[in-house]
């Protein structure tokens, strides 16, 4: 799991350097405008990418919710209704693999490719380029 966090990191960091993404600041939310946010909830406008990559995004509840994530239509959506929560932003390490989801949204939205697309058409070809 550890690696596919760092390849999706690798992949964010790519599509900053092309310009897909603005930057690690860039709030979550800004990508899914669609998200209907739950009543009373606040702390998720504040979230930023930098969150999610660093491990330091505030999650509700304990642990990730593997049955309703995978038994969904929509891994990332699911995934943000777990994205936030009453605490608000504490800086705090939280390790969770619903972060993946929520960046392969985001690489999805701001590239128009599903994450693994975005691996054979960005990554692997830059992988095979001689180096200077």
């Amino acid at each position: 799991m550890s690696a596919t966090k760092s390849v999706v990191s690798l992949l964010v960091g790519i599509a900053i350097d092309q310009g897909m993404i603005g930057s690690v600041d860039d709030k979550v939310l800004s990508y899914f405008p669609e998200y209907p946010v739950k009543r009373g909830e606040k702390t998720i406008y504040d979230v930023t990418v930098k969150h999610l990559l660093t491990m330091r995004a505030p999650y509700k509840g304990h642990g990730d919710p593997w049955t309703k994530v995978c038994s969904s239509e929509d891994w990332t959506a699911v995934s943000l209704d777990f994205l936030g929560g009453r605490k608000g932003i504490t800086e705090e390490f939280d390790y969770r693999t619903v972060c993946l989801h929520i960046l392969s949204g985001i690489l999805y939205k701001a590239t128009g490719m599903k994450t693994v697309h975005f691996i054979e058409d960005v990554l692997l070809p830059a992988l095979q380029q001689p180096s200077v």
